[in-house]
């Protein structure tokens, strides 16, 4: 999906910072997790926010995501069985809320 280039650089980037970045991921994920349990509309602003969190720490730690990209990974979520299995450990049907999450903010930002 992703060049070679992309990807090389992004490991590069994150050389050093492993804890600093699977923690961010952590915490957002079960930011998630969380509002989904207590019944927050995926598309709600605070979900929002947090898939403005997520943008940003995968182009801070990752590569430079462009919004529409960012689309992409949302979905890849869902349909990669890997991803979703994943995410879903955080609890059942994090990664389709991750994913609805992701869809609200690229299409409020686009």
């Amino acid at each position: 999906m992703y060049g070679k280039d992309v990807i090389e650089s992004a490991i590069e980037k994150q050389k050093g910072k492993e804890q600093e970045l699977t923690a961010g991921f952590n915490e957002i994920f079960f930011a998630f997790a969380n509002n989904k349990s207590h019944q927050l509309e995926a598309d709600s602003i605070e979900n929002i926010a947090l898939a403005k969190r997520l943008h940003d720490h995968l182009c801070k730690y990752s590569f430079d995501c462009p919004v529409s990209t960012f689309k992409d990974i949302g979905y890849n979520y869902v349909q990669n069985e890997e991803f979703k299995e994943q995410l879903d450990q955080f609890g059942e049907g994090t990664a389709q809320y991750v994913c609805d999450a992701i869809v609200e903010y690229v299409n409020k930002n686009i």
